[in-house]
């Protein structure tokens, strides 16, 4: 299921914004809009997750095709009712797809999204900490967050400290400033943002 988050462009120059400064005079790309960054999250009963940036904008067929790659060989999915993710799912032979409609519980099945929604919120809340993360890394504390969970989920409190030295040293990678200042956005920002190409600056 997606989350999305406003684009946060911090760090970037003024000469180098994709679009101008602009106050906010009306309501038009409030809520789920073609200006929100898509994550798509995913969770099995076995605590495996996925936290992927896949676009602008709600679910897509284009998008779900991307993160098909982290999904094995389900036997049920569960979902809410969007479009896109209930088509996705049932392109799946042989899978058993549960829908769960909105601001209920679960469905008549037993089946809720509870666990999706906690792994929202607790993102939510990780990435409210940093005080604006920037599009360009927020991949990397998507990563961060998943290696944390992985942690807190498969690793004895006491062996964490241990586990997370041997991990982080498996190879050794060198890291320059100019890669982080370079690194590539994860969207097409110039697509994104075609809407301010012919707007006059106030």
């Amino acid at each position: 299921m997606g989350k999305f988050t406003s684009i946060n462009l911090k760090g970037t120059k003024t000469d180098k914004m994709p679009r101008y400064s602009k106050r906010r005079t009306s309501s038009t790309y409030r809520g789920i809009s073609n200006h929100k960054v898509c994550i798509l999250c995913a969770v099995d009963d076995s605590d495996n997750m996925v936290f992927k940036i896949v676009g602008i904008g709600r679910e897509n067929t284009v998008m779900l095709e991307s993160f098909s790659k982290y999904i094995g060989k389900p036997t049920t999915i569960v979902c809410d009712m969007n479009h896109s993710l209930v088509t996705f799912a049932k392109k799946y032979k042989d899978v058993n797809v549960e829908l769960v409609k909105s601001e209920t519980y679960a469905n008549d099945n037993g089946y809720s999204l509870s666990e999706i929604n906690k792994l929202h919120a607790e993102l939510e809340s990780d990435l409210t900490k940093r005080k604006g993360v920037s599009l360009r890394h927020l991949q990397g504390y998507l990563d961060m967050f998943w290696f944390k969970k992985m942690l807190t989920y498969t690793i004895e409190y006491k062996d964490r400290p241990s586990e997370l030295f041997n991990k982080s040293i498996s190879q050794y990678t060198k890291l320059y400033i100019k890669d982080i200042f370079l690194k590539a956005m994860p969207i097409d920002l110039i697509e994104t943002y075609s809407y301010f190409k012919d707007k006059p600056k106030d």
